[in-house]
């Protein structure tokens, strides 16, 4: 290396571009999967328990083995419910976010033409 000329930089190659709209599917279609195993999870207990509920899913009545686990059992059914109602509103965003990306990638060839 001569005494006056400074190293060179090498620049880190860049990132490929992040193809947004198919992470969010990807995202989307893993949720869709953990609404389907816990629909599962959720059928086989309320077939386990006899639950009957209301169009709520507030537990109408049910068939236990005692009186002493109802409250037990109205916990995990609330439990279920919370999951479920969780995983749907997590699915209700990223499915807003795919559609804006898929927008913004329908809108991006149009913009560039204008430029």
């Amino acid at each position: 290396m001569w005494p006056f000329t400074s190293p060179q930089t090498q620049e880190p190659a860049s990132a490929p571009p992040i193809d947004r709209e198919a992470t969010l599917l990807a995202e989307l279609h893993e949720i869709d999967w953990h609404l389907a195993a816990l629909d599962v999870e959720i059928r086989h207990f309320r077939q386990k328990h006899s639950l009957k509920t209301d169009k709520f899913n507030r537990i109408l009545g049910m068939q236990t083995a005692g009186l002493t686990d109802v409250a037990g059992l109205q916990t995990e059914w609330k439990a279920l419910l919370k999951r479920s109602d969780q995983l749907f509103f997590r699915r209700n965003d990223v499915l807003r976010q795919w559609s804006a990306a898929k927008m913004e990638a329908k809108c991006q060839p149009a913009n560039q033409l204008q430029s």
